[in-house]
């Protein structure tokens, strides 16, 4: 039987007496019907857990990784930007002096 769309009265007619084709009261096919739509929720969220306990898994460590590569690439920067002060400046400046303990300083306060 061809039907011309979802709401033309005739398709909705067919919807509503499915349950008489088959022959049953019509209480029962609609908790047939809850517990296939149940069951089809349940395989969705099955399929989708396992996904994100795996991506939990790995990124969290992941995560870790890279803030501490973050950590280390700031404390490397300021440890040169500490030798190049103090490498730029004569020994007896103590603006060198000052701008390396600041320096380092703050790359400890970063780590």
């Amino acid at each position: 039987m061809l039907l011309c769309c979802w709401c033309c009265p005739q398709r909705r007619a067919y919807q509503s007496a499915k349950w008489r084709r088959q022959g049953l009261p019509l209480a029962t096919f609609k908790q047939q019907q809850q517990q296939q739509q149940q069951q089809q929720q349940q395989q969705q969220q099955l399929t989708q857990q396992p996904n994100e306990g795996v991506a939990a898994v790995y990124l969290g460590p992941l995560r870790a990784l890279e803030a501490a590569a973050a950590i280390a690439a700031i404390a490397a920067i300021a440890a040169i930007a500490t030798a190049t002060a103090t490498a730029a400046a004569p020994p007896s400046s103590t603006a060198a002096a000052t701008a390396a303990a600041a320096t380092t300083a703050a790359a400890a306060a970063a780590a």
